[in-house]
């Protein structure tokens, strides 16, 4: 799907605290935030996770 933006329009959104969008939380010490288009609209088909993890703990790979 290719869809525009206007860059130059005032809804054009360039910053987001990522703090404030979680994804997941295990306790205060493990915890993913997300970032995408939801919550930055000038990010199209881009996307980030912000894991914080604590000693022995992982994240699964996923196929």
């Amino acid at each position: 799907m290719v869809s525009y933006l206007d860059y130059s329009s005032p809804s054009a959104q360039f910053t987001f605290d990522v703090n404030n969008s979680p994804l997941f939380k295990k306790d205060n010490n493990n915890f993913i935030n997300v970032l995408g288009v939801k919550q930055l609209n000038t990010l199209e088909n881009v996307s980030l996770l912000d894991i914080f993890l604590s000693a022995n703990n992982v994240v699964e790979p996923q196929a």
